[in-house]
C-alpha cells in the first residue's frame, strides 16, 4: 500500500460530496493515475483553505475515461475511509501537531509556503511514515470531531 495526496479546491470537494463517491476524477495532468494499485490510499487535501480532510481506498487499480469532457475525465474506482463533511472539520495544515508531525513542513518556519511544491499535482506520493501519520489524524478527527474555525 502506498499513500498519495488528491488535490482537491473547495468547489471541485462539494461536487465529490455529491456524488456516490465511488469513483475519484483526475486531470491530464495528474501524476500517472495508471500506477495507483488497489488498496492505495489517497489523501485528500483542499487548497485555497489548505487542509487535510479524507482517506480514499483505490479499489481497482484501472482508470477508465468518463466522455463527459470534464476537466477530470481520467476516473478511478475508491471507496472513502474518511470523509470529514463539515469544513470546519477539516484539519488545517498549519495546526501545531500536523505541521510538526509531517517530515516535510516539521523543519520550517510556521508561515512558510515552501513545503506547497510538494503538492502542485494531483498523485504526488507521500512518504509511508507521513502518510500514516496523517491517516491517523483524519481518523481520530472522524471519531472525535474539533472545529477548526475559518478564518
Amino acid at each position: 500500500m502506498d499513500y498519495y495526496a488528491t488535490i482537491f479546491s473547495p468547489e471541485t470537494r462539494d461536487a465529490f460530496l455529491s456524488t456516490d463517491r465511488s469513483e475519484a476524477g483526475f486531470s491530464e495532468r495528474a501524476r500517472r493515475p495508471d500506477r495507483l494499485r488497489r488498496g492505495d490510499i489517497l489523501i485528500c487535501y483542499l487548497t485555497k483553505v489548505s487542509r487535510w480532510y479524507g482517506l480514499l481506498e483505490v479499489v481497482d487499480g484501472r482508470t477508465h475515461r468518463d466522455e463527459s469532457h470534464s476537466p477530470y475525465s481520467i476516473r478511478l474506482r475508491v471507496r472513502p475511509l474518511v470523509l470529514l463533511e463539515r469544513m470546519e472539520h477539516a484539519i488545517p495544515i498549519h495546526d501545531r501537531e500536523i505541521w510538526d508531525g509531517l517530515s516535510f513542513t516539521r523543519e520550517l518556519p510556521a508561515n512558510s509556503v515552501l513545503w506547497t511544491g510538494k503538492f502542485r499535482r494531483d498523485l504526488s506520493p507521500i512518504e509511508d511514515e507521513d502518510g500514516a501519520f496523517l491517516a491517523g489524524a483524519l481518523r481520530r478527527q472522524a471519531a472525535d470531531p474539533r472545529d477548526y474555525p475559518l478564518s
